[in-house]
């Protein structure tokens, strides 16, 4: 394998606002994860694993969701072996136009940080089914 998911918390980088300056112990740690996986050759996913929320709340907010992605991605913007994952399975989204606004902010905000060359994964509303081995 050279391709790992590494999953976080918007809340834990952005500390009590998603557009809040992104919190420096949290940020050195998951820092050294994406440089320990980049350096060796591997390809990181950044992935914002909050199913379409911030705080227990539906994020609507396009311009939070650009300062968000543009705060992360300047922090990995010459690496090119960093993979942004704008966010990790909206569901229960008011719109397709909200989760489609959303993605584009987080677009823009990894471009507008100078994150020119990387891949962008961007995921839409519907994610797989649960389902459990009994239902065979």
């Amino acid at each position: 394998m050279n391709t790992f998911r590494i999953p976080h918390q918007m809340e834990r980088l952005a500390q009590g606002a998603m557009a809040a300056s992104l919190d420096a112990t949290y940020l050195s740690e998951y820092q050294t994860v994406i440089n320990y996986i980049t350096k060796a050759g591997g390809y990181a996913i950044i992935d914002a694993h909050n199913f379409g929320r911030y705080g227990g709340s539906i994020v609507t907010s396009a311009s939070d969701m650009h300062t968000y992605w543009q705060n992360v991605a300047t922090e990995f913007a010459t690496n090119d072996n960093v993979i942004f994952d704008c966010m990790n399975e909206f569901h229960d989204e008011p719109s397709t136009e909200l989760v489609v606004s959303l993605n584009q902010a987080c677009i823009n905000g990894v471009r507008a940080a100078g994150a020119t060359s990387q891949y962008i994964f961007v995921e839409g509303t519907v994610s797989c089914p649960h389902f459990s081995l009994s239902s065979f």
